[in-house]
Parts: C-alpha cells; structure tokens; sequence
C-alpha cells in the first residue's frame, strides 16, 4: 500500500479542519471553543487509531469490529426508554432491524482486504470531515432540518468534492481498481448511515447516543457512516460469494 497518499491526505484535512474550526470558533464563547477543540483532537485521535487498527491486520480489525458493535447495541439499548416515553415506541423495533442488518453487515466486512478497508475508511473520513467543515463555513440550506438541522446542502456539496479527489486519488490501491459507480454506492451509504442514526436519535429526543467519547458522543454519533458502508461491502462481498 501507499501510504504517503493516505499520510498527504489525512494532512491535508487535518489542517483544512484546523483552520475551519478556528473560523466557525471566532464568535463563540471560550467554553464553546473549549469544547470545539476537543472534539477535533479527538476526532484526528480516533482517525489514527482506526487507521492503525486497519493496518495492523484482520485479526486486530476483528476485534475492533466485536467491540464497536458490542458499544452501538449497549448504546441502542440505553435509548430505548426515551422512546417509550415519546410515544416511539415502534421505533425500537425500527431501529433494532436496521442496525440488525448494518450490525450483521459490519462483521462480514471482515473478509475484505485491509486494502479496501482503508480505501472506504478514507473516503469516509473525508467525506464526513469535509461536509462538516464546508457546511459550518458555507452551509445557508438546510438538508433534512426536521431529522439533522446541522446538515446543509452546501456541506454535502463540499463532502463529495473533496470525496471524489481522494477516491480517484486512491482507487487503483485498493487491492483493485474500484469502479467510479461506488463512489456514489460509498456518499449514498455514508449519508444514510449518518441520517438515520439522526432520525433514530431525534425520536428519541436526545443529541447524542452516549457520552463515552469526549466530543464526539458516543460509538454510534462517530461511526454511524463508517458502520453503514463497511457493512453494505460487507454484504455485497457475502452476496457475490454465493
């Protein structure tokens, strides 16, 4: 693998954050801006940190795996009061077979080759980190305002702009060359994940799945993308396996 292309590229929205952080920070009050600087630290933390996990083989990304789902059911299920009381009640149910199926998807992409693993854990960081770094300094239209009123049209715009630079960036070193059909397969995966993690958390009436990661919330608020495309690959390579 290449890594100085992924190195460039984690660099490159290390620093565009960094300078989008201090923009959107400069009318806030300090603890606002306290808290906004956690959030980015720790977000370049867990960049690395499931980077190296890739990278260090299946064995260590099982693992990785086990212990994500084993957080998102324990976070899943600490919310099901606050559906009860809201009178979502059928929600629950909703939830449970989606993230069934994203749960049961997310194991099976264990059998893809640390190659493609990093290729879609990229293209989902950039994607996610640039969407919230164009839609804080550009964002004027509201996507979905009644489901997740931070996301605007502007940011999605930005989040597949900088998208599509790293995926063809990296494409031919994902083991194989990926198609330009999956780049959409990967926006269309990593935006539904995101929303309906959004949707779930706005019947529950809460902001954040947990508090577990300081920052970031909880698994679910930080990996709700990642979860949804690795576990769409992880049942298109079971599916093709039949």
């Amino acid at each position: 693998m290449i890594f100085w292309k992924y190195i460039s590229i984690y660099l490159v929205l290390s620093i565009v954050g960094g300078i989008g952080l201090l923009k959107a920070s400069g009318k806030l009050d300090p603890i606002k801006q306290r808290e906004n600087r956690i959030k980015y630290f720790m977000y370049l933390l867990l960049i690395v940190l499931m980077t190296a996990c890739i990278i260090a083989g299946v064995t260590v990304y099982i693992w990785v795996v086990a212990i994500l789902i084993f957080f998102c059911i324990r976070e899943l299920a600490s919310i099901s009061g606050n559906l009860r009381k809201r009178g979502n009640s059928r929600w629950i149910l909703y939830g449970a077979l989606v993230y069934l199926a994203m749960m049961s998807g997310f194991l099976f992409s264990v059998v893809l080759s640390p190659e493609r693993l990093l290729f879609l854990y990229t293209n989902v960081v950039v994607f996610d980190g640039f969407s919230q770094v164009v839609g804080q300094l550009l964002g004027k239209h509201k996507m979905v305002p009644k489901i997740s009123p931070g996301k605007t049209w502007e940011g999605l715009l930005g989040g597949m702009v900088f998208m599509s630079l790293s995926y063809f960036i990296l494409r031919g070193d994902a083991g194989s060359v990926m198609p330009v059909r999956d780049y959409f397969l990967v926006v269309l995966l990593a935006l539904g994940g995101d929303l309906f993690a959004s949707l779930i958390k706005r019947k529950a009436g809460i902001k954040d799945f947990s508090t577990l990661l300081p920052g970031q919330g909880g698994f679910l608020d930080r990996y709700d993308s990642l979860i949804a495309v690795f576990s769409g690959y992880g049942w298109i390579y079971l599916v093709m396996s039949l």
